[in-house]
């Protein structure tokens, strides 16, 4: 390992060089780039993700400045672009001052005093988001017209609180679906189906067993009194020993029970799929890491769901009135979510959200609009993320904000101006938050330790 120290005059040297190369970087404008063979992308952050220069940029200032944007875009959608520009525009002028013997302390205290005075601006200038608004920012935002229309429909088809979730589809067509209901990918024997498409009840008793039902003994109070009410029941373990599924199949002909079996497995995809279905039921898992018998646990009082349709690779939840713990699970899942470093874990609790949410709009892009418009997966996703922000902050126009006597207001009210049109005002805020952070760090780097590994 060989370990070299980098001085100050020599990383404002580096820095300058590299930014200035940069400055031909237009954030603003289209870069097309083929990331693989099937994924092409516009995005300027994931354009400029991709260029590579000396030791110094690649090993401390390209990971400071993707941080920065990656945690902007993942706070705002659409404020990593903004402040990719802010922070390849102010840094060169920061470390100029810094080289004509300005202090680090005036010049990131100018940069704090700057962020406040041009967050008040913008706030200033803010408007609540309405019908008109928001399709003038879906026809900024969005550039092929089947994508616009795409994305009107599915605008049609929500409220307020629908979340819209956008995706590639290998298939040929594209469509979207409107579902309510917390909705779980799961795999039902197709027999116990009985020759239907689904299994549709309401008032159905329900447990979850995260375990393997080994014998009839351990469910038999449950289906002595199904058989007695005549209820239907839903029973979601890991696994059902074979006799267990051949005891229940028997009595579904023979008419004398409405019970269904549901084996969730035990994979990545399903390690905690039964405490979200039991939050979605508004029960508790019974588990032998617990101590909890299963026996015992059939004898006491189940959950009520109000309604359930189970078909053969879903099972979709209503319950009337939405339980507290539904929202206290997502916010927990969002916030774990929001630590993940690898978009595999990412997708996991991604999942994990989209099937606790109980009024969604799903937009599956297939290879028909694809083939045509290439980033419209990546404008269509980019615009709905940017809705969220856009319906509680509101937004404002970049032509409106107030011109400025100093010289980082004025240069960073330039870059908001210059991106024109319609903004969310959280995303601007955001974009101004994370990159005068990031440029107060890089301007006031003195000493480097640089290690070849």
């Amino acid at each position: 390992m060989n370990i070299t120290g980098v001085s100050e005059s020599q990383i404002h040297r580096e820095i300058l060089s590299d930014f200035l190369n940069l400055s031909e970087f237009d954030v603003f404008s289209k870069h097309v780039c083929a990331i693989n063979e099937s994924i092409v992308t516009e995005d300027p952050v994931q354009t400029f993700m991709l260029i590579n220069k000396g030791s110094l940029y690649n090993r401390l200032l390209k990971p400071l400045i993707v941080d920065a944007v990656i945690g902007a875009e993942k706070t705002a959608a659409g404020s990593g672009e903004i402040c990719l520009n802010l922070i390849l525009s102010l840094v060169p002028h920061c470390i100029r001052d810094t080289r004509q013997n300005e202090s680090h302390k005036s010049i990131c205290d100018e940069l704090s005093l700057c962020e406040k005075r041009l967050i008040k601006d913008i706030v200033a200038v803010g408007q609540k988001l309405d019908k008109d608004s928001l399709y003038t920012i879906l026809d900024q935002e969005i550039s092929g017209e089947e994508s616009k229309r795409l994305a009107s429909s599915a605008i049609e088809m929500s409220s307020l609180t629908t979340s819209i979730f956008v995706e590639r589809s290998n298939a040929v067509g594209t469509k979207i679906e409107k579902a309510s209901g917390c909705q779980f990918n799961i795999s039902v024997i197709n027999s116990f189906l009985m020759g239907r498409d689904s299994w549709n009840r309401k008032k159905v008793k329900c447990i979850i067993i995260d375990g393997m039902v080994e014998t009839v003994g351990e469910i038999h109070h449950l289906l002595e009194e199904a058989s007695i009410s005549k209820e239907p029941y839903v029973i979601f373990a890991r696994e059902f020993k074979p006799e267990i599924l051949s005891t229940i199949y028997t009595n579904l002909q023979r008419g004398t029970i409405d019970v269904l079996p549901i084996s969730v497995g035990l994979d990545e995809d399903t390690i905690n799929i039964l405490n979200d279905i039991a939050i979605a039921c508004n029960t508790d898992v019974i588990s032998s890491y617990k101590g909890d018998l299963i026996s015992s646990a059939v004898k006491a009082d189940l959950s009520v769901i109000d309604k359930i349709s189970i078909s053969k690779n879903s099972a979709i939840i209503e319950n009337n009135k939405r339980s507290p713990r539904i929202d206290s699970q997502l916010s927990y899942l969002k916030r774990k979510r929001s630590l993940q470093r690898t978009g595999e874990m990412r997708s996991l609790f991604d999942k994990r959200i989209k099937s606790l949410l109980s009024d969604r709009v799903t937009v599956s892009i297939g290879t028909d609009i694809r083939t045509k418009e290439r980033t419209c997966v990546e404008e269509v996703d980019k615009f709905f993320r940017m809705i969220r922000s856009l319906i509680s902050y509101g937004y404002f126009k970049t032509s409106t904000i107030k011109k400025s006597k100093f010289k980082y207001d004025t240069m960073a009210r330039d870059i908001i101006e210059k991106r024109g049109g319609l903004l969310p005002t959280a995303c601007a805020c955001i974009a101004i938050k994370y990159a005068i952070s990031t440029i107060s760090s890089i301007s006031s780097t003195g000493y480097a330790i640089i290690d070849d590994i």
